[in-house]
């Protein structure tokens, strides 16, 4: 065995570990499975190649030279095919079939009359080449878009570099051809071996880097999995808006704050009046077209810096940082005519809200004040108003009690 056939058992070992990478990526890890069976089918198409190389070099037979020239071309459009599909672009199946019927085609001639090896060499080279410059150059923009242009320059231009490899063993082969030398690839020649040793370097580079991007985007859909399940976690799914959890979450960090020295909060309580009428008379349908609407509306009334949260079937809240009594009972005022000014859906139907404000309690009281006891100051509040009459703002001033008798209540209603 010389230092030639020595490369071509490499390159073997180095492809068939890497068809087995593959396959076990697709087929029993599930990553980038159609991508992964068309890179296992370019492993094994290569890995033909080589063993039919390495047998053209013991025999005449132009049989293997016909499977050798075959097995690279089909080798080429399955990596083409598995390109195409891992990055979303169209797959072409009538091109890949005729330049594979190009091959056969070509092989059949050969076995059966002889053609000139260095015109049969020129076109091998030369269909080889073209699929690979096709994949590399149409392969470059839609990298550069997801993976960054340096993952382009590296993956594409392995691809047109390996295309002109392929490209100059067509000026090879006329040059050959006029000095009667001889073009196959199994020849230990310099020419040959700086091929077989560019083309394994390539292939492992190549596999290398697209397994790494085929990880990446499986790492970037779990990252989107993972940021839409906190999504949900944190808010309703009806109406978009911060949910129980998230507002209590939001809310103990503004009662630390302001028990380390900061100012004040508000929270209001609110909550859609006979709602229960509304579905038993328009439908759930209504019903959950009015909870969308409030939640709007509340959003677009409320400030960027205001948290806006459903707390229950027709419940909300609406968290406000730095807002004493006064400003909290202006927010409840706005919220509460721009519910009461848009009715809901084709049937207009108008829908009003109740709401109770509560603010922090003020020095030693508000020390120990936990996010339950804050809630329940605005719930006191809330059933007042609802007590009153509904379509109400009631106040519970800080410095009251939770004892809802105790404390001082403004009322308001909508004329």
């Amino acid at each position: 065995m010389n230092a030639h056939h020595l490369l071509y058992l490499v390159l073997a070992v180095q492809l068939a570990f890497a068809g087995i990478g593959w396959w076990v990526a697709g087929k029993l890890l599930g990553l980038a499975r159609e991508t992964a069976f068309h890179m296992s089918v370019f492993c094994l198409c290569s890995l033909a190649t080589v063993t039919f190389t390495l047998q053209i070099a013991g025999s005449a037979d132009l049989s293997w030279i016909a499977l050798s020239n075959f097995a690279i071309v089909a080798s080429f459009v399955a990596l083409g095919r598995g390109m195409r599909v891992f990055l979303k672009q169209p797959r072409s199946p009538w091109l890949d079939g005729g330049v594979l019927l190009a091959a056969m085609a070509m092989g059949v001639f050969d076995v059966t009359f002889g053609a000139n090896p260095f015109l049969r060499g020129a076109l091998i080279a030369a269909i080889a080449a073209s699929v690979l410059l096709r994949s590399g150059v149409s392969s470059a923009r839609p990298i550069a878009r997801e993976f960054g242009r340096a993952a382009a320059a590296l993956v594409s231009g392995l691809l047109v570099s390996a295309g002109l490899i392929f490209a100059g063993r067509i000026a090879v082969a006329w040059s050959l051809w006029r000095a009667a030398g001889t073009l196959l690839i199994s020849v230990p020649t310099g020419m040959n071996q700086i091929t077989v040793v560019s083309l394994t370097s390539m292939l492992s580079l190549f596999n290398l880097m697209l397994g790494a991007m085929a990880v990446m985007r499986v790492m970037r859909r779990l990252q989107r999995v993972v940021r839409r399940l906190q999504h949900l976690a944190q808010h309703d799914t009806l109406t978009g808006l911060a949910n129980l959890r998230s507002l209590i979450h939001v809310m103990s960090a503004e009662l630390a704050r302001v028990q380390r020295g900061g100012s004040t909060w508000a929270l209001l309580m609110l909550d859609i009046d006979h709602f229960k009428q509304v579905n038993d008379r328009y439908g759930h349908a209504a019903g959950d077209e009015a909870l969308r609407q409030a939640a709007r509306l509340l959003r677009e009334t409320a400030r960027p810096s205001d948290t806006v949260a459903r707390t229950g079937g027709e419940e909300f809240c609406v968290l406000a940082p730095d807002t004493d009594l006064d400003g909290a009972a202006r927010l409840a005022e706005r919220l509460r005519h721009a519910i009461a000014a848009a009715p809901v859906g084709a049937r207009k139907v108008n829908v009003t809200i109740s709401i109770g404000v509560t603010t922090a309690l003020p020095g030693a009281k508000g020390k120990g004040e936990t996010v339950q006891q804050a809630m329940a100051r605005a719930d006191a509040a809330l059933y007042r108003a609802k007590a009153a009459g509904r379509n109400r703002v009631e106040l519970a001033h800080g410095e009251d009690s939770e004892d809802a008798s105790e404390a001082d209540s403004v009322s308001s209603r909508f004329d």
